[in-house]
């Protein structure tokens, strides 16, 4: 049986953060001006970053993360090169033994995944 993850209007709409109108107004916006549903919720004033990003955290079943309010350790910043964290867009945060953990702007690119 295969499962079917929401989609993040859908998580939005049903949450209550938005209503079907708006996400459907959203969604024509976003397809029109080649961009991404959230981004345009948020630019169209719909919802504010934080809404965004908690419906993305459900979405991934990933935490989101404030960068400003976590300390990097030296031995994690050091344990992948500059050049791959800019190639994926990721920054090593923290490492316990063989254990690397990372943020990431798509924590769905296997390909970086695979890389690290």
């Amino acid at each position: 049986m295969v499962v079917k993850r929401k989609r993040l209007g859908e998580i939005l709409v049903e949450s209550g953060a938005i209503t079907q109108e708006q996400c459907d107004k959203a969604l024509a916006v976003a397809k029109e001006n080649n961009k991404v549903l959230g981004a345009t919720l948020v630019e169209m004033g719909y919802i504010d970053e934080k809404t965004l990003y908690k419906g993305l955290e459900y979405l991934f079943r990933t935490p989101y993360i404030d960068l400003s309010t976590i300390a990097i350790e030296k031995e994690a910043s050091m344990s992948i090169t500059e050049a791959l964290a800019k190639k994926h867009n990721l920054i090593p945060i923290k490492k316990e033994g063989k254990v690397l953990t990372v943020v990431m702007s798509d924590p769905l690119n296997f390909y970086a995944i695979d890389d690290v």
